[in-house]
């Protein structure tokens, strides 16, 4: 198994981790890392922790770490915990006692079939399998990534689900996950891809989604970090 190595989903957090990279923002991650360590622990500040190098992550609320098939959007239950748990750099089929990766792996075919899947889970499946360390030809993160292709919208962005318009943030997303399963900046998917996002820029530099055209923090981020995994 491996760490994740792009994934913060917490979208505002994630516009501050992205900083780090950049000299003149310290202070901010540091604002941003005390915010973190003292708000209450789940799977994603967890993730967003990890990606601020605190010195110390939190455990003890991902020992529980759970998923069924009952959950609200379950396979986004799963995939959270999954990359919460390699996060910190912990194995997602013991950590927690219930192997997550096959529950997953169970869980998204259960909702493949009874088509209650939606394409922000698919996304987040592929993305939490390869954190896992399950490799490209894993059945499925093969059968997620056939889902994605096969489902963009006319404009070549993609929908949280089935029938809706296609959102910047779930395109970027998608994007970020086929680049986990071999696809290129330059393949014909993904550049349409960005080019869709790029209709979504605002005047004032940021993003917006698919239920307003005022720039947001969650479409910016998910924005930048798709460029920065490009």
């Amino acid at each position: 198994y491996m760490r994740p190595k792009i994934i913060v989903l917490i979208a505002t957090v994630l516009s501050l981790a992205i900083t780090s990279t950049v000299q003149a923002a310290p202070s901010v991650n540091q604002s941003a890392l005390n915010y973190l360590q003292n708000s209450t622990q789940n799977n994603w500040t967890t993730q967003a922790l990890y990606k601020l190098s605190a010195p110390a992550l939190p455990s003890d609320h991902l020992l529980s770490a759970s998923c069924s098939i009952n959950d609200y959007a379950p396979v986004a239950v799963c995939a959270s915990a999954i990359m919460g748990i390699t996060a910190l750099g912990e194995d997602p089929r013991e950590f927690s006692g219930i192997n997550l990766v096959e529950n997953l792996e169970d869980i998204y075919q259960t909702t493949y079939d009874d088509s209650s899947l939606t394409l922000n889970e698919t996304v987040l499946a592929i993305i939490a399998l390869r954190a896992a360390g399950e490799s490209k030809s894993n059945q499925t993160v093969k059968l997620a990534k056939d889902y994605i292709i096969n489902n963009h919208n006319d404009d070549n962005g993609w929908p949280f689900a089935l029938g809706f318009s296609s959102d910047t943030d779930v395109t970027a997303m998608a994007v970020m996950a086929l680049l986990e399963v071999g696809y290129h900046f330059d393949d014909q998917p993904i550049a349409q891809a960005v080019q869709f996002i790029k209709t979504n820029q605002s005047d004032d530099g940021g993003f917006h989604g698919v239920w307003s055209t005022d720039s947001n923090a969650n479409s910016t981020a998910w924005a930048i970090s798709m460029i920065y995994k490009l």
